[in-house]
């Protein structure tokens, strides 16, 4: 009177796993992505506000004059490093002062999109990049607090 005990999992019981982790996974990692993205976004804005805002007092204490080197702003990121004067890397993005008369910061190496700020003008922009995937641009630059500009759909305004 041996009985055999059965043990283990049947084909279809492991199948059945298999499919519900990967429909769960098809849900779930789309949005995780989309996540990852805007809190890249917004660190990136972060950095560009706390820039923007040392630029506006070196243009209040120097004359009314922009500068486009960090060392002579007052602003330092622990995880960020220079290259050159103008450009701080932080691994993901960079962040430049450019413009016509050093008024301009504007990032690098966000995908598919870019932000500028013209301290000049008091501008913010979320830019959806041209050649990207417009609708994943589209929806970070929105989730960023960007509104549409009238003029252009691919430029989001940000306060």
């Amino acid at each position: 009177m041996n009985k055999i005990l059965k043990k283990g999992f049947t084909l279809i019981e492991i199948l059945m796993v298999i499919v519900i982790i990967s429909i769960l996974v098809a849900i779930a990692l789309p949005k995780y992505i989309d996540t990852v993205d805007i809190a890249l976004g917004k660190r990136a804005y972060d950095s560009m506000q706390t820039i923007y805002t040392a630029q506006m007092r070196f243009y209040l204490e120097n004359n009314h004059t922009f500068t486009n080197n960090f060392n002579t702003l007052d602003v330092r990121f622990p995880s960020a490093t220079l290259s050159g004067t103008d450009t701080m890397d932080f691994g993901k993005f960079t962040i430049k002062l450019s413009g016509p008369s050093n008024n301009l910061i504007q990032t690098s190496g966000l995908e598919n999109y870019y932000l500028t700020f013209d301290v000049q003008n008091e501008t913010k922009q979320c830019i959806v990049d041209s050649n990207a995937n417009a609708t994943k641009g589209a929806r970070v630059c929105a989730a960023m607090g960007g509104k549409i500009n009238t003029n252009d759909n691919t430029i989001f305004d940000l306060r």
